[in-house]
């Protein structure tokens, strides 16, 4: 399955859609009304890009779970398929953490690297909240067609 690749990779840079993201967004480091706080790197600060990396993860962890499933026995994926219609959920949040990954590797998005200040990466206010909702999304989502799944597994034998 395509998604699990764009999942595996969503940090490798590709020219196109890195150069599309830097022309619109930059200079968030010196812009303190329209930035949000998206990582810290080395600390142990929860932050945005921690808990997009762990939806990433489970999402990863479910897709192929899936992949593995299907290929195991072909037939159910009748029962499956509330699992299968959560992909189009899966690429919205592909396509906010890019974006988000794309305006936070940007220079002018940073902040600090000193000895005594700690780097610190931003993203759009407006725009975070996109990927916030896109992770909530994907919980319920998942959640739901996990207990779906479930109820249909639960009265077959396969």
């Amino acid at each position: 399955m395509k998604i699990i690749e764009d999942l595996c990779y969503l940090e490798d840079p590709k020219e196109g859609r890195k150069k599309a993201a830097e022309v619109s967004v930059s200079g968030l480091a010196k812009n303190d009304k329209e930035r949000y706080l998206f990582h810290s790197p080395g600390t142990f600060t929860i932050s945005l890009k921690y808990i997009s990396e762990y939806m990433r993860n489970s999402l990863i962890l479910v897709v192929d779970w899936l992949s593995k499933e299907l290929q195991k026995t072909p037939g159910s994926a009748r029962l499956l398929g509330s699992i299968q219609g959560c992909i189009p959920t899966m690429r919205e949040f592909i396509k906010h953490y890019q974006l988000a990954i794309d305006v936070s590797s940007e220079k002018s998005n940073q902040s600090g690297g000193g000895v005594l200040v700690g780097r610190k990466v931003f993203y759009i206010k407006n725009i975070a909240g996109n990927l916030i909702q896109s992770i909530k999304d994907n919980c319920t989502v998942v959640r739901n067609a996990l207990i779906d799944s479930t109820h249909k597994l639960s009265g077959k034998s396969i």
